[in-house]
């Protein structure tokens, strides 16, 4: 009897202990988790600027203007929640402005935004501004980077000699026919220019891929001829390597003409540059190897109408876009990249307005249509 009383009470213990366990316990985390930002702001870039922080860039809508005006806001991924967010005005006599690349070197963040000078299209022109800002959020510094009437970028990077900035520069707007040249701006940590390269040659449009070793540019996207030059008869979607030290064209190769609906590059380990485009029927791919050769070309069912990120992971390439028919949907393609062919897809997300491919996990904010929260969400690859 003493024994079947000692069992019934180990067996009442265990059984208190896991109720104890299975009412208290953790649940599980979540992969989302809700910006601190206002309901108006639009994500349009993330940037990882590491020990698990993200740098989200956009901008935010003022309804009663109309207009927009730039917000940078800094992620913590690991405490799920937003450390600081900034507002960067533009200037009194301008129109608006709107956040792009924000990155960190040392303890500073540097962000460069676009600002239109005038609510009309017809008088208006492009600006670009790179900001300081302490590790705390507090804007430090502006500085215009003066290259010409229009400017836009195609990268913003920090590295050991402080900044650099490549883009675009166009004598009047790109709509009003303006010489239009590629640039190359670096500044140091206190936003005053060391070097300016300028290539009078033609420009490559925003949404541009670029990669920066030391003066070697590797740089693909839409480029924009000047007119009656010999390139203005191939003008399209290309790769091209520059050396900036000697301000010439190593080579160029045009792959697809302007009729795209979406495009994007990524490098792949070989030193080739993988081109995914998007046009009316199909969803292509070509790979340009070291030397600038068009080793090969595919197309693949049309099942994303737009090219948000593109990555790779191990012999596939990764594809993040919008659902052709279905705009708030969001997702991730693998390919073959010797095929073309979409050997997996999967829905990773709606409403999504920036992506970012980082390591083993693809970094989204979404902006749900029935809610004014925005969500940052890790997907893993």
């Amino acid at each position: 009897m003493k024994k079947i009383r000692m069992l019934l009470s180990v067996v009442l213990s265990l059984f208190v202990v896991l109720i104890a366990r299975h009412a208290f316990a953790a649940p599980a985390p979540s992969a989302d988790f809700v910006l601190d930002v206002p309901a108006e702001f639009t994500a349009s870039s993330i940037t990882a600027v590491g020990d698990g922080l993200y740098c989200v860039s956009g901008d935010v809508f003022h309804d009663e203007v109309p207009n927009y005006s730039a917000m940078v806001a800094l992620v913590d991924s690991r405490t799920r929640r937003t450390r600081w967010k900034t507002n960067i005005p533009y200037a009194k006599d301008h129109y608006q402005n709107s956040a792009g690349k924000c990155i960190r070197d040392g303890e500073f963040y540097y962000v460069l935004t676009e600002e239109r000078t005038d609510s009309f299209e017809a008088q208006s022109h492009t600006q670009l501004i790179v900001s300081k800002i302490s590790s705390t959020g507090k804007l430090l510094k502006s500085q215009r980077v003066d290259v010409a009437r229009d400017v836009w970028s195609n990268l913003f990077e920090a590295g050991p000699e402080g900044l650099s900035i490549v883009g675009g520069a166009s004598t009047d707007s790109v709509g009003r026919g303006g010489r239009r040249s590629l640039f190359w701006d670096r500044l140091d940590r206190d936003l005053s220019r060391k070097q300016l390269v300028v290539l009078p040659t033609g420009a490559f449009w925003t949404g541009t891929y670029a990669k920066l070793d030391g003066a070697s540019l590797v740089i693909s996207g839409a480029f924009l001829a000047n007119a009656g030059t010999g390139a203005s008869a191939r003008e399209g979607y290309a790769v091209s390597k520059v050396d900036l030290s000697r301000e010439r064209y190593v080579w160029s190769t045009f792959v697809y003409p302007l009729k795209m609906e979406a495009q994007r590059a990524v490098s792949v380990a070989d030193g080739s540059i993988a081109y995914v485009g998007v046009n009316e029927d199909h969803l292509l791919v070509s790979v340009i190897d070291a030397s600038g050769r068009v080793a090969r070309s595919m197309s693949a069912q049309k099942a994303v109408c737009s090219v948000d990120a593109l990555g790779v992971k191990a012999a596939a390439l990764q594809v993040v876009g919008t659902r052709c028919g279905k705009p708030q949907s969001t997702l991730l393609l693998d390919m073959d990249p010797t095929t073309g062919a979409i050997a997996s897809s999967r829905d990773i997300g709606e409403g999504t307005t920036a992506a970012l491919i980082d390591g083993d996990a693809i970094w989204m904010v979404l902006a749900k249509p029935d809610s004014d929260r925005k969500i940052f969400r890790r997907v893993p690859r």
